[in-house]
Order: C-alpha cells, then sequence, then structure tokens
C-alpha cells in the first residue's frame, strides 16, 4: 500500500487542538474488561477512561464474545471506521498525532516532543499522548514501533470521502 497524505483536520476534527491526554491504554483496558466479565466496576478510572474514549460500550458484547486477540482488534479497527473521531475521546486521536507528526517530521521521542509543543505546552501531557498513541497504534497494528504507519490500507478507509466526511 502506498502512502497517502495525512490531512490535519479529520472528519471534522482538527488534530491539533483539544488534545486531553490519559495514560492507560486499550490493550491493558480490555485485558481487565475481559477479565471481568465485561463488569465495567471492576475498571479502575485511568481504564475507564480508554473504556469511554474508545466508545467500548457499543462493541463490548462483541469483544467479549470474540474468539481471539486478532477478531477484538479487527471489531475495534471496524468500530473506528464505522464512526467520528467526535465520537471517541482522545484516544484514536493520539494514534493519529504519532502517525501525523512521525510521518511529517520522522521518528524519535524528541522530534514528536519538539514538534507538539506547538500544541501541547506541557510536557508530561506530551509524554501521556505519545505514550497512549504509539501503544494503542502497535497494539491495533496500526503503526510501527517508530510511530511510523504501519497500515496505510486502514488510513486511506478513514480518509475515504464516500460518505462525504470532510464536507
Amino acid at each position: 500500500m502506498a502512502k497517502i497524505d495525512l490531512p490535519i483536520t479529520v472528519r471534522g476534527r482538527n488534530i491539533s487542538e483539544n488534545n486531553i491526554p490519559t495514560v492507560c491504554n486499550i490493550y491493558i483496558m480490555l485485558r481487565k474488561l475481559i477479565a471481568s466479565k465485561g463488569d465495567t466496576n471492576y475498571l479502575k478510572n485511568w481504564e475507564l477512561r480508554s473504556y469511554h474514549g474508545y466508545n467500548i460500550e457499543s462493541i463490548k458484547s462483541r469483544l467479549l464474545t470474540a474468539d481471539s486477540e486478532t477478531q477484538r482488534i479487527e471489531i475495534i479497527k471496524s468500530h473506528i471506521l464505522d464512526n467520528f473521531p467526535n465520537s471517541f475521546g482522545p484516544h484514536f486521536v493520539d494514534i493519529y498525532l504519532v502517525a501525523y507528526l512521525t510521518e511529517f517530521f520522522g521518528p524519535g521521542k524528541s522530534v514528536f516532543m519538539d514538534h507538539l509543543k506547538n500544541w501541547v505546552p506541557n510536557e508530561g501531557s506530551r509524554n501521556a499522548i505519545r505514550q497512549v498513541g504509539l501503544g494503542d497504534g502497535k497494539y491495533l497494528g496500526l503503526l510501527n514501533p517508530d510511530g511510523t504507519v504501519k497500515d496505510w490500507a486502514f488510513f486511506e478507509k478513514f480518509f475515504s470521502s464516500r460518505n462525504n466526511l470532510f464536507k
């Protein structure tokens, strides 16, 4: 799959605005959700932020009955493709920020931190965005370990204008 242009505004959401970091990644939250058989009362506050950030409630039963980790990942990726970024918390935007900045300015934590500081002044917040974006992106198979895009086909589908998503 060839590289595509990564826009700064995605389905009506500007990635340079309203970036609220959280420090729980989707993998940890899913492990806890599965272990508790879907009972969100067992999730810690930071795990609940990931749960709500990905709007997991709407796909929870499918995730809990999935036969494999691979199937759960595909359910989540389809869920992201079927919804607008404003339907989610910061988590998918964190993934996209890592991809966007890495593809435009190159890999590396210092490069990422330097370019993100124009949008997010607090260093701790920038660290949290990178940690969650890179962790979730790798778990979902969207990003390589250095933050570059691994699954260009996913991003191409995400940017598809078949539903006039940019208008």
